[in-house]
C-alpha cells in the first residue's frame, strides 16, 4: 500500500550525497550521543494555531508517540490529521512526492534520472492532475483538508522543520491535492503488477521459444480451487523483431522492484463468531513491504469525530485510514496483482516516425513534453535540463525505446486501466464512516484505481473479502504476453462487472482470508493474473484456522510470526536424499532429514535449505539462459517458483540436463547434489566449516536503516541496526530476500501486525517497525523496534478514555488566521 515510499525504493544507496551532507551526517552521528531529543522535536503540549479550524482540536500522544486526535466536525478531524502527519513525517511526504513526481534529480542527480524518466513517463502525477478535476465535492473536500492541516504546518512561525530538510539541503513546498492522489496512483501501480510477467514472458519467448516457454509459464494453485492452469495466449505470435524487447533498459525498469516500493505483500484473515474466544469476528493483517528505511512507510493514528471513532494506519501524503478499525468494523489489505496492465507492439509509420500504424491507418502521437532538472555542481545554475518528450498512443504511453526489427521498427506501450476508469468518488472515508460490511463494500466499490484483497468484519459478526479496482475484458488473449497492435479494434471490450470480482461473505469454514494467493473464484469469468504469490503462505493459513477448537488471540498473534514453511516441508525431504549420498553433504543432508521444516532463526537446517534451493534454481536454468537473463529471471520468483516446486516433485524435467555437458544427462539429484557442493562453499566461507553451526540468524537478518546514513560509520547509531530473523518469503512471518542477489539480507517484511478484536471496544493490538516518527533522533523514531523483533504486543486504543488513561502529552490546535494574515 505498498510513503514516503519506502525510501530504498529511491534507491538511495546509488546515490553519492555532496561532501558536506556526508559530513553532516558524520557530525550528527557523532553528536547522537550528547544531542536531546527535543533537537528535532515537534512540539505536542500546550497550544498551537491551526487556521480555518472551525472549532478547537486537540492531539493526545500516548507512549508509542502514537497521535490521537478529537474534533468537532469531520473535516477539522482531517485538517488537525494532515497538521500531525506533517509533524512526525514531512520530510518523508517530501521524499514521496519527489519520487512520484519524478523530480528525485534535481537533488541527487544522474543516478535518479532513469527512475525519474520511468516515473514521469507512467504519468502518476499526469493522472492525478487530470483525475482532481473529475473529482467529486466529497472526495476533494476530505482532501483539501489534508493539505491544509499539511500546508498550516509548513507554514506556521510555531512550527520546527524537520532536521533532515537542513541536512539534504531541501525546503518543503506546499502540499496538493494532487501530491495525494499521486501517491495514490504510485501504490496503484504497485498493487497491478502483471507488467513483470509480461516482460518476463518476452525475455523467455526470445530464449527459448514458445513451446519451452510454455513448460516455464507461471502455475498458481490454490488449496480450494482445482481449476486447470492458465496458458499463455499470444494471439497469432509476438513478432520476432519484438522478443528482445526484455533488454531495453526502459522496459527492464518497469520489471523492476524499484518501481513499486508500495505494492502490499501481506497476509490477513477474519474469523467468523463461532470461532473466535469473544464471540465477535477477529481480524488480522500483516502488510509486507520493504520495511529497511527508517521510518515505515505505515504512519498510524486514532481519529475521533462526531460519530466516528477510529485507529490504523495510513500512507503519509493520503487522508483518512486505510487499515484499521472503528467502533463497528475493521478492515485489513493485501496486494491482489489484478491484471489491469497490458503491454503492446506498435509499428511506427516507415515514411512518418511521429506515426504509429493501426493496420493501414498511420495516427499521429500524442507528445508531452516534459523538462527534467539533473542536478550538476558543474554548471553555472548547478542544474543541467534534459528535454523529455513522451509520446501516447491511443492505449497510453510508448514505455520501450525504438525496437529495431528486421523490417521495421517496433516500440512498446503500455495501457493501465486506472488511467480509463477515473471518477467522483474514491471512497476515502471508508474506514471512519461504515457501519456494516455492506457500508465497506458499497465505499470499496468506488475505487476503481487500486487492485487489493479487502477482509473485513463487522460488531454484527460478518465477515467478508472483496477484491477492488477494475478488470479489463479482453477481446483477443488473456494479457499474458504483449499483444501486437494490427489494426484500430479496441481489445478491450469493456470492464468485469462489480458482482463478478473474485470475493466471499460469512463462508461456511468460517473464515475468510488471502496471501496474495490466485484467488479461489471458479466463477470468475476469465484470467486473473499470472503475477501471483506461490500457494505456501495461504496453505499454511488454511491449514492454522482451519484448527478444531478456537484459537485465542495470542494465537492469532503468534499466527503473524508463524514460521513454518510450507515449500520446504514439501522439498527438504527430497533435497535431503540426494546430499545425504555424497561424502562432501552428508551432513547437510542429516541436518535436513532432522529438520521441522520451521525457519527458525537458531537452526542450521533453514540456511542449508534455502541456500541449496537458490544455487539448484540457478543451476536448471542458467545453462539454457545465460547470466543475465538468469539474473533478471531469478529476480521474478513469482513468476517460476511454483512452476519450478512442480519440476522437483515430479523428479523429472528436461531442464534438469545441463546443456553445457552433451555427454552426460544429468538428473534431479544430480542437481541437487552440485546445488549443495555450492550451498556448502558459499556457507563454510560466511560461517565457517561446521553445517551444525550454520544458524539462520547468522545470514538471514534485517538491518534498520536512516536515510541519511546508509552505510559506512554511524549507520548503527542513527539506524535501528541489524538483527536476526526467523521466516523466510514462504512463510507467514514473511522474511523476504532476494533470489537475484548475494546474500540473505531481508528486504521485505510486515509493515504492521494488527490484530483487532470486535469484542473489544477499547483497543487494537499493533505493532510496526521504526516508530511513529520520522525525525531523527525522535524517541520514537525506533522505538518500536524491540517490540517488532520479539514479537511483543503494542496497542492502539479506541475510546477516550484509553486514550486518557495512557496520555503522554496534549496538544490543543485552535482556530486562527494563517501566517502573514
Amino acid at each position: 500500500m505498498k510513503t514516503a515510499i519506502n525510501l530504498s525504493s529511491i534507491n538511495l544507496s546509488a546515490i553519492k550525497w555532496t561532501k558536506w551532507i556526508a559530513a553532516a551526517a558524520l557530525a550528527l552521528a557523532a553528536a547522537a550521543f550528547f544531542i536531546p531529543p527535543a533537537l528535532n522535536a515537534p512540539r505536542t503540549e500546550g497550544e498551537m494555531t491551526l487556521p480555518a479550524l472551525t472549532a478547537p482540536a486537540r492531539v493526545i500522544r500516548d507512549q508509542n508517540g502514537t497521535p490521537y486526535i478529537f474534533g468537532e466536525h469531520f473535516h477539522d478531524v482531517i485538517k488537525a490529521q494532515g497538521f500531525v502527519t506533517a509533524q512526525d513525517r514531512l520530510f518523508q511526504m517530501h521524499l514521496t512526492r519527489l519520487l512520484v513526481r519524478g523530480r528525485l534529480s534535481e537533488f541527487f542527480g544522474e543516478k535518479t534520472r532513469d527512475l525519474d524518466i520511468s516515473h514521469r513517463v507512467l504519468g502518476f502525477y499526469r493522472a492525478a492532475k487530470t483525475h482532481a478535476r473529475l473529482l467529486g465535492a466529497r472526495d476533494r473536500k476530505i482532501l483539501e483538508a489534508y493539505a491544509d492541516g499539511v500546508n498550516a504546518y509548513i507554514q506556521s512561525p510555531e512550527t520546527s522543520r524537520p532536521l533532515e530538510f537542513a541536512l539534504a539541503g531541501m525546503a518543503p513546498h506546499p502540499w496538493t491535492i494532487e501530491d495525494s492522489l499521486a501517491v495514490m496512483y504510485y501504490m496503484s501501480w504497485g498493487s497491478s503488477a502483471d507488467i513483470k510477467s509480461e516482460i518476463t514472458s518476452l525475455a523467455l519467448l526470445d530464449a527459448v521459444g514458445y513451446e519451452k516457454f510454455m513448460t516455464l509459464f507461471p502455475v498458481h494453485t490454490h488449496p480450494d480451487d482445482d481449476s486447470p492452469p492458465v496458458r499463455a495466449m499470444d494471439n497469432g505470435k509476438t513478432p520476432v523483431e519484438a522478443l528482445d524487447a526484455w533488454k531495453d533498459p526502459a522496459l527492464r525498469r518497469l520489471a523492476s522492484g524499484g518501481l513499486d516500493s508500495l505494492a502490499l505483500g501481506s497476509n490477513n484473515w477474519a474469523m467468523s463468531p463461532e470461532k473466535t474466544p469473544g464471540g465477535k469476528p477477529v481480524l488480522c493483517n500483516d502488510p509486507h513491504l520493504d520495511t529497511r528505511m527508517l521510518p515505515t512507510q505505515l504512519y498510524p493514528a486514532g481519529l475521533f469525530g462526531p460519530g466516528f471513532r477510529a485507529a490504523g494506519v495510513t500512507v503519509p501524503g493520503i487522508p483518512c485510514l486505510l487499515i484499521g478499525r472503528n467502533g463497528r468494523v475493521a478492515v485489513g489489505v493485501t496486494n491482489s496483482f489484478a491484471d489491469a496492465q497490458d503491454l503492446f507492439i506498435e509499428t511506427l509509420d516507415p515514411k512518418n516516425p511521429d506515426h504509429y500504424l493501426e493496420g493501414e491507418a498511420s495516427i499521429p502521437f500524442e507528445i508531452v513534453e516534459e523538462t527534467l532538472k539533473i542536478k550538476d555542481p558543474e554548471s553555472p545554475s548547478g542544474f543541467r535540463e534534459k528535454n523529455l518528450v513522451i509520446r501516447l498512443t491511443r492505449r497510453g504511453p510508448v514505455v520501450s525505446g525504438a525496437l529495431k526489427g528486421l523490417n521495421a521498427q517496433k516500440v512498446v506501450s503500455m495501457r493501465w486501466a486506472p488511467m480509463e476508469t477515473m471518477g467522483p468518488a474514491i471512497g476515502l472515508d471508508y474506514l471512519l464512516l461504515s457501519r456494516s460490511v455492506e457500508d465497506v463494500k458499497k465505499k470499496l466499490a468506488q475505487n476503481a484505481m487500486v487492485h487489493l484483497n479487502y477482509v473485513f468484519a463487522d460488531t454484527n459478526g460478518h465477515i467478508a473479502w472483496r477484491t477492488t479496482g477494475k478488470l479489463p475484458v479482453r477481446r483477443r488473449g488473456n494479457g499474458t504476453v504483449p499483444l501486437h497492435v494490427t489494426d484500430g479494434s479496441d481489445n478491450w471490450a469493456g470492464w468485469v462487472p462489480e458482482g463478478k470480482k473474485p470475493g466471499s461473505r460469512d463462508p461456511a469454514q468460517g473464515w475468510v482470508g488471502t496471501a496474495n494467493q490466485k484467488p479461489a473464484s471458479k466463477d470468475y469469468p476469465g484470467y486473473y493474473s499470472s503475477w501471483l504469490a506461490p500457494r505456501h503462505r495461504y496453505q499454511r493459513m488454511t491449514e492454522l484456522l482451519n484448527a478444531p477448537g478456537k484459537a485465542s488471540l495470542k494465537d492469532h498473534w503468534g499466527f503473524m510470526q508463524d514460521a513454518l514453511n510450507v515449500m520446504a516441508r514439501d522439498l527438504s525431504p527430497i533435497f535431503a536424499r540426494a546430499l545425504i549420498r555424497r561424502p562432501e553433504t552428508r551432513e547437510m543432508g542429516k541436518i535436513l532429514s532432522e529438520w521441522n521444516f520451521v525457519d527458525d532463526m537458531a537452526s542450521p537446517a533453514p540456511s542449508i535449505f534455502h541456500e541449496t534451493y537458490r544455487r539448484l534454481t540457478r543451476l536448471v536454468f542458467e545453462d539454457d539462459f545465460g547470466k543475465e537473463l538468469t539474473d533478471f529471471f531469478l529476480g521474478k520468483n513469482y513468476f517460476w517458483q511454483e512452476r519450478l516446486e512442480m519440476m522437483i516433485k515430479s523428479g523429472e524435467s528436461p531442464w534438469f540436463d545441463d546443456i553445457s555437458t552433451p555427454e552426460t544427462t544429468e538428473t534431479l539429484p544430480d542437481m541437487i547434489q552440485k546445488a549443495g557442493a555450492l550451498a556448502r562453499a558459499d556457507l563454510s566461507a560466511r560461517m565457517g566449516p561446521h553445517p551444525r553451526k550454520w544458524r539462520w540468524g547468522d545470514i538471514h537478518r534485517i538491518e534498520f536503516l536512516n536515510p541519511i546514513r546508509r552505510s559506512g560509520w554511524g549507520k548503527g547509531v542513527l539506524g535501528g541496526g541489524s538483527h536476526p530473523m526467523s521466516g523466510s518469503g514462504n512463510t507467514l512471518a514473511r522474511a523476504y530476500f532476494p533470489f537475484d542477489r548475494p546474500g540473505n539480507v531481508v528486504r521485505n517484511s510486515a509493515g504492521l501486525r494488527m490484530l483487532a478484536d470486535l469484542s473489544d471496544d477499547e483497543k487494537v493490538w499493533a505493532v510496526i517497525p521504526g516508530g511513529v516518527s520520522g525525525r531523527t533522533f525522535s524517541p520514537h523514531f525506533k522505538d518500536q523496534i524491540p517490540a517488532y523483533m520479539s514479537g511483543e504486543t503494542r496497542y492502539w486504543w479506541l475510546s477516550e478514555k484509553k486514550v486518557r488513561e495512557n496520555a503522554e502529552s496534549e496538544l490543543v490546535l485552535r482556530p486562527g488566521l494563517a501566517a502573514g494574515k
